[in-house]
């Protein structure tokens, strides 16, 4: 279970979605786990960090459970926002090395996605290519609007980065999300290295 700690004071609203900067100087990802506070459905939150991401130059991947989910995702990020477009490709299109944001299922990303700093991980567990990338964002409906076994995967999901010696390093409250930032202590870094 996701555990919890005191409250704290709740970032601006801008902030609250906002993917927060990768660690510096860790060959391990900062893991990010936002945990919506409305029914907002998982995917649309995805969308709005891979449209705070791409402001910001970065290169997204978007890991979704299945084929079905990922075409779904391709859908949305069509039509999302009014506004706005998000260039994207599900990953194995000819065009993906193009896009700046790539939608991916089941096995690792080909090459082309490895060079992406950031992935979205909408699947219900934690994909083992992960620490390939620079951050993950994981995202966590709130338990009215997803099933047990939806929220029940997620918190295993939480387990995992845990038993790969992931720690909490910060939390923000907002109204509409929390995140939790897990991190690899560098002394695991340095034990990695050793081993590896």
């Amino acid at each position: 279970m996701m555990p919890d700690q005191p409250e704290q004071s709740p970032p601006t609203s801008s902030t609250a979605v906002e993917p927060a900067p990768p660690q510096g100087g860790s060959d391990f990802p900062a893991v990010d786990f936002y945990i919506l506070q409305t029914a907002e459905p998982r995917e649309h939150f995805a969308c709005r960090l891979a449209e705070r991401a791409l402001r910001e130059g970065r290169r997204i991947y978007i890991h979704a459970e299945d084929r079905d989910a990922a075409e779904s995702m391709d859908e949305l990020l069509w039509s999302f926002s009014p506004g706005s477009f998000l260039p994207h490709a599900l990953a194995g299109d000819a065009v993906t090395e193009d896009e700046p944001i790539a939608i991916g299922w089941d096995d690792a990303p080909a090459a082309t996605e490895n060079a992406r700093g950031y992935l979205i991980n909408l699947a219900l567990k934690a994909p083992g290519f992960a620490e390939r990338f620079e951050f993950v964002a994981e995202v966590v409906p709130t338990a009215e609007s997803a099933s047990d076994e939806t929220i029940k995967a997620l918190r295993g999901t939480f387990a995992s980065y845990e038993q790969q010696g992931y720690e909490r390093h910060s939390k923000d409250d907002h109204p509409q999300v929390k995140r939790v930032r897990l991190h690899k202590p560098m002394h695991q870094k340095a034990a990695a290295e050793r081993d590896g």
